[in-house]
């Protein structure tokens, strides 16, 4: 039976591979760690989660996986006013 990380983790790989995009660790952790929040978070919450994992991640990686993760449809991006972006 499979556990819910890899059932997020298949649907992430089949709609990367759909779109032709490469499937990364960052992109893994990253949708891990969003699947996990229960309210809304930074960029810069996303990255000071995901370098416990991969230490070696960066805020424009983090940044452009969001991006994709907007096109795909797995997050929305949220205006909270006061030019703080918010992901959820």
């Amino acid at each position: 039976m499979a556990t819910d990380v890899e059932t997020l983790d298949r649907d992430l790989i089949e709609r990367l591979r759909a779109r032709g995009q490469r499937v990364t660790s960052q992109r893994l952790v990253i949708n891990r760690m969003l699947r996990e929040q229960e309210r809304h978070v930074t960029a810069e919450e996303v990255l000071t989660a995901v370098t416990r994992t991969l230490p070696g991640t960066s805020l424009p990686t983090v940044y452009a996986t969001l991006e994709l993760f907007e096109e795909l449809g797995i997050v929305r991006r949220v205006n909270a006013g006061g030019g703080a972006v918010l992901f959820d």
